[in-house]
């Protein structure tokens, strides 16, 4: 009866660990990187599928272009359906802006790392990968949006979609 017990908590605790999922490539990025300042604001609107109407604290409201990713412009409805989806992520949430390298005084628009909202609008197909030399995002972050856009083009969504 006792080996009865053992096997049942065989494959009711230990069988489901040995099904996990592979370990994420992007998390050997992870550290190492240094603490970055964050500034904490709330969303106001998604301006574009690629900008945010941020107000930050101590410094007042500003235009915060998601570093790393271009969303569609003008008035297709590609550019709608991006700025109606980061508004839908974003909008009334508190969120921290991260600028590399720190500004001493803010312009009114920044380009910066702000939360997981790049790889969203990648993952879904909505924006593009930029790619250039300085993105403004970590190694790890940087590796996620790669994944995220890469699965959106597999699944020919948004902008890899049929046309």
């Amino acid at each position: 009866m006792n080996w009865i017990r053992a096997a049942l908590l065989f494959f009711i605790v230990l069988a489901p660990a040995a099904a996990q999922e592979p370990p994420d490539p992007c998390e050997a990025l992870l550290g190492g990187g240094g603490s970055q300042p964050a500034w904490p604001g709330i969303v106001l609107e998604a301006a574009t599928g690629d900008t945010l109407l941020i107000r930050l604290k101590d410094i007042g409201v500003r235009r915060v272009k998601l570093a790393g990713i271009q969303a569609p412009k003008g008035e297709g409805t590609l550019s709608t359906v991006s700025r109606f989806h980061l508004a839908r992520l974003a909008k009334g949430l508190r969120v921290f802006v991260i600028l590399d390298p720190p500004w001493k005084a803010w312009p009114a628009e920044v380009t910066a790392a702000v939360e997981d909202f790049s790889e969203a609008q990648l993952g879904a197909g909505l924006a593009k990968g930029t790619h250039e030399g300085v993105s403004g995002l970590s190694p790890y972050v940087a590796c996620r949006c790669d994944r995220a856009e890469q699965r959106a083009k597999d699944a020919g969504l948004g902008l890899w979609g049929a046309p």
